[in-house]
Parts: C-alpha cells; structure tokens; sequence
C-alpha cells in the first residue's frame, strides 16, 4: 500500500505542477513596442549614431600588405604572395581569397544610402546639421566606391538604395574606369564640397 499511495501522491503533485505551468502565459507577453527604423531619426543622438554607422568600413589605411603597397613606394618579395601583388598585377577580382572587401564596401554603400533616405525625417537637428550630414554620407558614399576601384577595377555605381529583394539581373554592372573616376570626382565637388559651404 505504501507504495501505491506514493505514486498517488507524486502524480498527483505532477498533475497540479502540470495545470500551473500550462495556465502562465507571463512569459508569452510581447513587448507592446518595438525598435523601428524610423527610431533611428527620433533624436538628434540617434540621428548622429546612425550617421556613425555608416563610417564602419573606414578603416586604417596604414598597412604593409594591402593596397597601400601595391603602389611603387616599397616592395616586399613576391615570394609573400601577398594581397599587393595581386592589386599591383590587376589579378584580383571580386570572388577572389578576399572578396570581403567588395562585400563590405557595397555593404556600408547600402547603409550610407539608407542614412540618407532617412535623413530629411530626422528630428531635432538643424538645417546646417542637416546639410553638414548629408555631405559626409556622400563623401562616403565616393570614398567607399573609391576603395572598390582601386582594389578591384571598374565597379558598378550604386548611387540609389537596392531593394534586398531585388534579383542579381537587375544590378547595375560594372561601369568603365573613366566614368566611375568621374563620378566620386563630381559627387565630391557637387554633394560635399557644396554641403559644407
């Protein structure tokens, strides 16, 4: 009997323990409000974080075996195999050991141009702000098309957001060397230099 009356009473206590975790739904609550893009233009603050995001790919440009010495100002042994000699010869391309720079670059061209889609919505800052903003995020948007063409060659211009849904057919392609150079040239002298004056 002992025995029966202990499985009686465990299962009795799993039945209750059971019925009060099924009846908490504490847990199924979903937060009432959630971040949208919109936020990230609700303050000054947040308007200048998101401007600051767009900066990520700016990297030191200090280094001895990237693009930096693939110039003629020193030499390593092309016994190295490094990155320098690739971009020296015009060998790399985007799909290349290191297509990560490509990526990132067109990654951050994406954000600078959302920041800028965003811009006239943002809320607390002035007109000269506003301005002074927008010149940066077309600065970069010419710096990091810059980097593209000196890593990799002629490159597509990408000067309007891509929707992600957009299929790879409909990409700009890569666009001559000349026209590119023309375009981050008129893109500084129309868009920055005119923004901070």
């Amino acid at each position: 009997m002992r025995l029966k009356d202990k499985i009686t009473q465990i299962s009795g206590m799993l039945a209750i323990a059971a019925c009060c975790l099924t009846s908490c739904d504490y847990l199924d609550v979903v937060p009432p409000e959630q971040a949208q893009l919109i936020d990230a233009t609700k303050t000054p603050e947040a308007t200048k974080g998101f401007l600051y995001s767009c900066y990520a790919n700016v990297n030191n440009p200090i280094q001895y075996r990237n693009v930096e010495a693939s110039a003629d100002e020193f030499a390593t042994p092309q016994a190295w195999g490094e990155l320098q000699h690739k971009i020296a010869y015009d060998l790399l391309i985007p799909i290349s050991e290191t297509p990560q720079d490509w990526n990132l670059c067109y990654k951050y061209i994406g954000q600078t141009l959302l920041f800028l889609e965003y811009l006239p919505k943002a809320q607390g800052i002035t007109e000269q702000q506003r301005a002074e903003y927008e010149a940066e995020a077309y600065f970069l948007l010419a710096y990091y098309h810059f980097q593209v063409l000196r890593m990799y060659g002629p490159c597509p211009i990408t000067d309007k957001r891509i929707d992600p849904e957009t299929p790879s057919s409909q990409y700009n392609g890569r666009f001559h060397y000349d026209a590119v150079t023309n375009w981050i040239v008129k893109t500084l002298d129309e868009k920055v230099i005119k923004g901070y004056n």
